[in-house]
């Protein structure tokens, strides 16, 4: 290999990382919480952020895949966090948006919007499922890979928080041990 080959191949590199690097600066889709929907559901939500000068058209898709039986989509109320906020009239829920045998929420754009001067953010999308998504939800907008969305399964947080009482309980007899002697 001489030295213009790699040259060309070092800044070929450089170019793909900074273009996969400014999509992914564009939109963020976080897991923001769950709260309990009764009768064994669970209330998933998520925040969708875009960055300055994004443009969204009406028509655009949110696609979040990986839930185990969706029932329910709709909009809350969303987490405080930074940006100007957009109601949930600029995405809309077509059809019921459940698909791929309950396991795909999609959110449909309907209105254009231009971010001019900041971060802007939506409502929470809520997605209400029976059981568990597979650890991670899949998520596109328009067509582009936004990434995978950590979520941790219910039953994982209450064994994490059982386990660190249980810690807690088991250091405190140790310590009573310990001055006993």
């Amino acid at each position: 290999m001489n030295l213009k080959t790699f040259c060309t191949g070092l800044a070929l590199s450089g170019l793909g990382v900074l273009c996969l690097g400014t999509q992914a600066d564009a939109y963020s889709f976080t897991f923001l919480g769950t709260t309990d929907a009764g009768n064994g559901k669970t209330d998933y939500r998520f925040g969708f952020v875009t960055a300055a000068n994004e443009v969204i058209k009406a028509g655009q898709s949110l696609i979040a895949s990986g839930f185990e039986d969706i029932s329910s989509l709709s909009f809350a109320d969303p987490v405080n966090g930074a940006g100007t906020l957009y109601a949930d009239s600029v995405f809309a829920i077509i059809g019921g948006g459940i698909s791929n045998g309950n396991k795909t929420a999609t959110f449909t754009t309907k209105s254009d919007i231009s971010s001019s001067n900041g971060v802007i953010r939506y409502q929470s999308f809520v997605v209400t499922a029976m059981g568990v998504p597979t650890g991670q939800v899949d998520v596109t907008f328009d067509g582009n890979n936004i990434g995978a969305v950590a979520v941790p399964e219910p039953l994982t947080l209450l064994g994490a928080i059982t386990a660190v009482g249980f810690g807690a309980a088991f250091k405190r007899r140790s310590l009573k041990s310990v001055s006993v002697e």
